[in-house]
């Protein structure tokens, strides 16, 4: 019994669950086809449309988003029907209804508008509906609507995890796309995306357009914006040029042939002929006539009253034709005369005249070319100093002759003063006679200069010329003096003037000048730099030395005053330039006292390196070394190697730049000393021959380091090169006949001229040849080298 009831109950179980599924399958066949009967439910459909689309736009935002995720991954899926149908189902009416069953917690009521309240009465539109047959239902139990809403989500979750495995599988083979044949076709209209090969009964509900869109335009411009920036890098723009348009200017002729009338022609004047104005005034007008003149053309006027005033007219180029005195008060005040500047102007251009017809001259001629062309050795040819046609220079003997320092073609001769006043009485009778000469115009000196005593030492440097007396007398000329506040002698022809000194130092104290004859004078160099010889020969000096034989070392500071007064009694009223002592040494201190009094200074050289440092020779064959301001200095003595009794007769600094100097004394002996060291790098005698007859000077070349050349007494000149040898002299060139007294190399190493004074008055200007001149810059530089190592070597 009881296992007929439990297979009675099973069976009436089984028909149930039948009767079950067949009831799902109706509402699953009315809810697909529920929108057939949209006539029955139109008024509910209106009531919920606000929901359904929520609901759609929910959807088509998770359709986005997995459109967004497809376009990322680069490909297009292909939906099934049986997805399109499930899609479809979501977005339904009836999707709508379940899904407000859903969110109501799975609770039995579906819709409260739907199920009828028990208590209330069925409003006409509520029986429609449940007419309609889609509420018929409603009157069963709860639990069999929460299984159908259950049933239909879980058909919902597998669709949707089939769907979910279909990206993944596609995304694995996105590389074969393409060839399956997936094709997109963008709706503009619509924008919605469709699949070719899938056909939806209904139109597109999900929305890929907006997300791939976006996406595609990025990646566009992106694409563009590198590919621009690739393309900018490598094309560069070349600009071109064209000429469009070309028109040349049309001949003047041609213009008035086309544009101008027949029997016309323009025409341009300047006289006013074409005026056709007439003058009306019944008074009398008042006319000038003037003129102009290009280029400016100058004439000789009849009345010399008219000079000045025809002289302002034609050198403006305009005129009239009033007189001066009818126009005086006119050009009278715009005529501007400088007296001074024209008396300059007339002779610097007299002087330039005149060396220029001298120049002329004397190449026309070759005179002292033809007569003078001798081969002396060291020397082709000389020129001579025409002395002896100045009358109160003859039988007066030369005993000093030096270059300028500041340029090579000028020269000072120094000339003893003459007891036979035979031509200018007394104003040379008894006084040393100084002259400046031009090398290019020997015929005449530039300027005489006048001393009250003969001149021991000189010193010339540009428009300065310095000299120290046998009194112990320093005097200055400044050639920039006007010649007019000078003496001028008038003797036969032509006339000299004799210019006296600007500056002499005679009304200084006893103590603090010169009583004893002034042996030497040297400018000081301003620096202790290399360029130091160049600075000294280019600039005008502001200090000099001198030294007399009893050993006061002066150091005298050049002023030039602007004003007139008179602020000095050793200067003269017209001088603007003059003398004032800086320092002064006593340098015979350095000797013990017991021979101090014996000795006595000869010459003196100043190391142009070092322009403290000050060398004195002395009587007793010692060099002294000492300062500006004191005679502590190291070493203080040079001494010979073999101690004999001799005198420093001249001394010479070398002019290449070495620290060396030559001293040359009454033996004959050349010694050659370091100043570092005291005792002497090289001792030979000048003539080859021991003793051999006194050094009377000494002149190291400034073009080649181991040049020089010495005078001896026997007015033998010898020519040494201690590059080639130091045994002999390279060679000896005597002059007999005569007595040489002084001789002086040009201090510029481009020249090649050696002047050379006698007793008898006469000065030579040699030109040397060119193997003892300024040589090419290697050849130079390779004696500079063998010079230095023959001096390292000793």
């Amino acid at each position: 019994m009881d296992c007929q009831f439990r297979f009675s109950c099973c069976s009436l179980f089984i028909v149930v669950c039948d009767v079950f599924n067949m009831t799902m399958f109706l509402t699953q066949t009315v809810l697909l086809y529920f929108q057939d009967y949209e006539s029955d439910f139109e008024e509910y459909l209106e009531s919920e449309e606000s929901s359904s689309h929520t609901e759609q736009d929910e959807t088509s935002s998770d359709t986005d988003t997995l459109d967004e995720d497809e376009a990322g991954d680069g490909f297009r899926t292909k939906l099934t029907a049986h997805e399109v149908k499930s899609i479809h189902l979501e977005n339904s009416p009836t999707k709508s209804i379940l899904k407000h069953a859903t969110d109501a917690g799975h609770s039995s009521e579906v819709s409260k508008d739907i199920k009828p309240d028990k208590d209330k009465p069925l409003t006409v539109e509520e029986e429609r509906k449940l007419d309609s047959g889609s509420y018929d239902l409603a009157s069963h139990a709860d639990v069999r609507r929460k299984k159908q809403i259950q049933d239909i989500r879980a058909a919902m979750d597998k669709e949707n995890s089939n769907l979910s495995n279909k990206l993944q599988s596609h995304r694995k083979m996105r590389s074969f796309t393409e060839d399956e044949g997936f094709v997109e076709v963008f709706n503009q209209d619509s924008s919605q995306t469709y699949q070719e090969n899938v056909h939806s009964p209904t139109e597109g509900l999900i929305n890929f357009a907006t997300a791939r869109k976006h996406q595609m335009k990025q990646k566009a411009k992106v694409k563009v914006q590198k590919r621009g920036a690739l393309l900018m890098e490598m094309i560069k723009l070349d600009v071109m040029n064209f000429q469009l348009l070309d028109i040349p200017s049309v001949p003047y002729e041609v213009y008035m042939k086309c544009y101008g009338r027949s029997n016309t022609l323009q025409i341009h004047t300047q006289t006013n002929e074409d005026a056709i104005t007439e003058e009306v005034q019944t008074d009398e007008v008042e006319t000038t006539c003037k003129w102009t003149q290009h280029p400016v053309r100058y004439s000789s006027p009849k009345s010399p009253d008219d000079l000045l005033f025809a002289f302002s007219q034609e050198r403006l180029g305009v005129g009239g034709e009033k007189t001066v005195h009818e126009n005086e008060e006119a050009w009278f005040p715009k005529l501007h005369v400088n007296s001074l500047q024209l008396h300059n102007f007339i002779n610097n251009a007299g002087e330039m005249i005149l060396s220029l017809l001298e120049e002329s001259e004397r190449d026309r001629l070759e005179v002292n070319k033809a007569a003078n062309k001798r081969d002396f050795g060291f020397s082709d040819s000389f020129t001579r100093l025409n002395v002896g046609k100045v009358d109160f220079l003859k039988g007066r003997p030369v005993s000093i002759v030096c270059f300028s320092e500041s340029n090579s073609s000028h020269i000072l001769t120094v000339h003893e003063p003459s007891t036979e006043p035979l031509t200018i009485q007394a104003e040379s009778e008894g006084r040393c006679v100084l002259c400046t000469w031009s090398v290019r115009e020997p015929s005449c000196p530039l300027q005489t200069l006048v001393a009250s005593n003969l001149a021991t030492s000189v010193c010339f440097h540009s428009y300065l010329v310095f000299a120290g007396l046998v009194d112990g007398v320093m005097c200055l000329w400044d050639l920039r003096e006007q010649s007019i506040i000078h003496c001028r002698c008038f003797l036969k022809q032509p006339d000299w003037l004799l210019r006296s000194p600007t500056y002499i130092s005679a009304n200084l104290e006893r103590d603090k000048r010169h009583l004893s004859p002034v042996i030497s004078i040297k400018i000081l160099p301003e620096s202790n730099s290399d360029d130091s010889a160049k600075t000294t020969t280019e600039q005008t000096p502001t200090q000099i030395v001198s030294l007399d034989e009893d050993g006061l070392l002066v150091v005298w500071t050049i002023v030039e005053t602007r004003s007139s007064t008179n602020v000095d009694s050793g200067l003269a009223p017209w001088g603007r330039v003059r003398l004032v002592q800086s320092s002064h040494l006593r340098v015979l201190k350095a000797f013990p006292r017991s021979i101090e009094r014996a000795i006595q200074c000869r010459c003196l050289s100043v190391d142009s390196m070092k322009p403290s440092n000050l060398y004195v020779g002395t009587n007793s064959g010692q060099v002294l070394h000492c300062l500006q301001t004191s005679v502590r200095a190291r070493p203080q003595f040079y001494t010979a190697n073999i101690e004999t009794n001799t005198s420093i007769t001249c001394m010479e600094f070398s002019r290449c730049g070495h620290p060396l100097f030559m001293i040359g004394d009454t033996t004959g002996r050349v010694q050659i000393y370091r100043t570092m060291t005291e005792r002497p790098l090289v001792d030979v005698s000048a003539s080859a021959v021991s003793p051999g007859p006194p050094v009377k000077g000494l002149q190291w070349s400034s073009a080649q380091p181991g040049l020089f050349f010495v005078l001896d007494a026997n007015s033998c000149i010898h020519v040494w090169d201690l590059c080639k040898s130091d045994m002999c002299p390279q060679m000896s060139v005597p002059f007999s006949g005569q007595t040489l007294t002084s001789i002086c190399l040009t201090p510029h190493s481009a020249s090649k001229m050696m002047a050379i004074a006698s007793e008898a008055g006469t000065v030579d200007i040699y030109s040397l040849k060119a193997e003892f001149g300024a040589l090419p810059k290697k050849e130079s530089e390779r004696l500079q080298d063998v010079f230095s190592r023959y001096i390292t070597i000793l």
